[in-house]
């Protein structure tokens, strides 16, 4: 979820093209799952995961992926048909 708002806010406030808006909202978004895995070293009770990490880049991919499909299907359905 925080790479698909990252994508989208990048998309719209820089002038990134949304596939790099994406690439960096991925970038992003697991940097700061980093920052949690090494927060949780120093929590007692807790231990930092290279597996958390990993879970974290792939759920960061596939909300920027998702940000893509769905800034996809929103360009093709706002068109206006031809001929109206």
């Amino acid at each position: 979820m925080l790479a698909f708002l990252v994508a989208r806010a990048l998309d719209i406030l820089s002038p990134l093209q949304p596939r790099r808006a994406a690439l960096a909202s991925i970038v992003l978004s697991t940097l700061f799952g980093l920052s949690d895995e090494i927060h949780q070293y120093f929590v007692p009770g807790r231990d930092a995961s290279a597996l958390d990490l990993l879970a974290d880049f792939l759920g960061s991919a596939a909300g920027a992926a998702a940000y893509l499909a769905w800034r996809r299907l929103l360009l093709r359905f706002s068109r206006p048909a031809v001929g109206q």
